[in-house]
């Protein structure tokens, strides 16, 4: 049987292994011992003690570690700004950490479970689906695709994802695994750098100047729209073509040089009125500016620049020293006097043919104020004139009507002869429509003003012999419409040249004369229809006309036609004269001639008569009877 030392040890180690049990390993027996019994088996607990307390140690270490990976990876997934994430197949989120998904607006819980059509709109919601598809179908890794996720607000945020399988111990596909990035900044960037591009490219592509860039071959490059409007190449054509090509050939080598410079120093060039040539072989000219184009490490890569079409200032230009040239040698050999003068009438030029006119050089004649080679009514006149164009030329009341001032000046030759000028005269005008000098064209007209004067006194003596003479002189053109009559018709029919003129021609003839009229105008046209032309062809009627008075007069007309210059008749020339006594005298004559006739006739003696020939010429009744022939027959 044990003693009561043996049972309190024994009962020391019950109590050691029950708090092992309960897991403290750390309490150890003093009464270990290899003398006997219970002290053996209390080195024995020692030594299970240590054993199993050195073990569980480790073991509990080992289990602290993972847990302490674990959570040193979630702050770091949840401290980096895209978001981790893992789904099952079907798309719902199982696991998510990182700031992206912050941004959203939805908590942990909110997303936990959430399926991804839940997070985009219809378009997204297929780029995700084919995207994840891809994945699951080709077992890759897609790496990136860009997308938009609809926030808890439903407003859209710009992400990058990529995408891989999640797999289990034994590589069985169970969901997907990935990576969120916002790149909303990104996009916005990129969208404003779009709209900031857009707008330039826009200015560049609208204005009127060309811009233009080159590499260092000088190939372009780069181009606006105006570049290939100016060259009229499209663009596709114009894309990489080297400068040769729309450089004149003999002008190769110079460019070369010039940019070969601009290279060289670094430093900007201008070229004015640089030729090209169009896809047309026209030659066009821009004014450039040219400079050297550098890398963002500052190495040279090419060459741009600004240019400004200017052909047809250099065509207009070159257009007005041919038009000077020519205006020059037509000026210089013209007969008419050519001059311009400014406002104060001093002459600025004067065209060599004055010399010709006067006699006098165009530089003796620039010598002398106006105001002493005119006489003083013509100066004071032509002033005046010229005053009033100008008042309305620069007060904008400057009509068409208006443009030039015609004018006839006296002047004197050098031989002391008198000279007449017929001229007109203009303003030659700024940009802006204002007058700046006076410009004139006169030419000698000395002859004709003698010829007019001799034509007027002609004149005169035929208006005298007219306005005497009995007989009355009138036109008419081919409408019967009287252009001109003589004041003589006034003394024959009571009218006034001018009361005729109004006159249409069935107030003026009888009916019967006028029909009669007409029929014998119509018979004359008929002939010339008939191509019988006849310049000298007359007709002589006797119409009766009606007087002021409401009386009537007679008058035998000779009219002949009036014919152009090819013999086209245009209208008709008559001489009327008053018969009205004569008609008269004629039917009495008739009258009395039939009463006699009668009175013969009813003779019973035989009358006949005979003329100086022999020749029967007349008989009565009587004489026919008794002759037994028809008055027809004697006659």
């Amino acid at each position: 049987m044990a003693s009561k030392h043996e049972k309190d040890h024994i009962r020391k180690i019950v109590d050691v292994l029950s708090r092992a049990a309960k897991g403290d390993y750390s309490a150890r027996l003093d009464f270990a011992s290899k003398d006997d019994p219970v002290g053996s088996l209390a080195a024995a607990v020692n030594t299970l003690l240590e054993k199993t307390g050195k073990k569980i140690s480790s073991i509990s270490r080992s289990a602290e570690e993972p847990a302490l990976d674990a959570g040193r990876y979630r702050n770091i997934l949840d401290g980096i700004d895209e978001t981790y994430f893992e789904t099952d197949l079907e798309g719902r989120l199982l696991f998510f950490s990182g700031a992206a998904m912050r941004e959203t607006g939805y908590t942990r819980k909110d997303l936990r479970g959430l399926h991804f059509q839940e997070l985009v709109d219809e378009i997204n919601a297929r780029k995700v689906y084919e995207a994840f598809h891809e994945v699951f179908v080709t077992g890759r890794t897609n790496k990136g695709f860009e997308w938009e996720l609809l926030k808890k607000n439903k407003e859209p945020l710009d992400v990058e994802s990529s995408v891989a399988l999640l797999c289990d111990e034994k590589g069985k596909p169970v969901g997907f695994r990935g990576m969120i990035r916002d790149i909303s900044r990104r996009k916005q960037v990129e969208r404003d750098l779009r709209r900031e591009e857009e707008k330039y490219r826009n200015i560049l592509e609208n204005m009127a100047d060309t811009y233009l860039e080159t590499d260092l071959k000088g190939n372009y490059t780069f181009f606006n729209d105006s570049l290939c409007r100016v060259l009229g190449y499209p663009r596709e054509e114009l894309q990489g073509i080297n400068y040769r090509r729309v450089t004149p050939p003999e002008r190769v080598e110079e460019v070369y040089r010039e940019f070969a410079e601009i290279y060289t120093t670094g430093r900007g060039k201008t070229f004015a009125e640089h030729e090209l040539t169009a896809k047309d072989g026209t030659t066009v000219y821009l004014d450039v500016s040219m400079s050297l184009l550098r890398s963002p490490a500052g190495e040279p890569i090419g060459f741009g620049g600004f240019g400004r079409d200017v052909t047809e200032k250099v065509r207009g230009r070159r257009k007005l020293k041919e038009s000077e040239r020519h205006l020059r040698l037509i000026t210089d050999n013209v007969s008419d006097i050519i001059w311009t003068m400014d406002f104060d009438l001093r002459f600025t030029y004067l065209s060599p043919s004055v010399f010709r006119i006067s006699g006098f050089t165009p530089g003796e004649v620039m010598s002398v104020p106006f105001k002493e080679m005119v006489p003083p009514e013509n100066y004071a006149y032509f002033e005046e004139l010229l005053a009033d164009q100008l008042s309305k030329a620069r007060g904008g009341t400057y009509s068409d009507k208006d443009r030039t001032l015609p004018f006839e000046i006296p002047m004197m030759r050098r031989d002391g002869s008198r000279l007449w000028i017929e001229g007109n005269v203009d303003f030659n005008r700024d940009e802006n429509g204002r007058p700046f000098e006076i410009i004139g064209v006169g030419r000698d007209i000395t002859e004709r003003k003698g010829t007019e004067e001799k034509l007027k006194e002609s004149e005169e003596r035929y208006r005298m012999i007219a306005e005497r003479m009995s007989d009355v002189v009138w036109l008419a053109d081919m409408n019967l419409r009287t252009l001109y009559v003589t004041p003589s018709i006034q003394a024959v029919l009571g009218f006034t040249p001018e009361e005729r003129m109004r006159q249409t021609v069935e107030e003026q003839l009888t009916p019967e004369s006028l029909s009669y009229g007409l029929e014998a105008l119509a018979q004359q046209l008929a002939l010339e229809e008939e191509g019988k032309t006849d310049p000298g062809r007359k007709a002589t009627l006797v119409l009766e006309y009606y007087c002021k008075d409401g009386s009537t007069c007679w008058m035998e007309t000779v009219m002949t036609g009036i014919r152009d210059e090819q013999g086209i008749l245009t209208g008709l020339y008559g001489v009327s004269r008053d018969v009205t006594d004569r008609r008269k005298a004629e039917e009495a004559l008739r009258e009395s001639e039939q009463k006699y006739r009668e009175l013969i006739n009813g003779m019973n003696e035989t009358v006949w008569v005979i003329d100086f020939d022999g020749t029967l010429i007349d008989v009565n009744n009587a004489a026919v009877e008794m002759l037994g022939y028809s008055k027809e027959e004697l006659l």
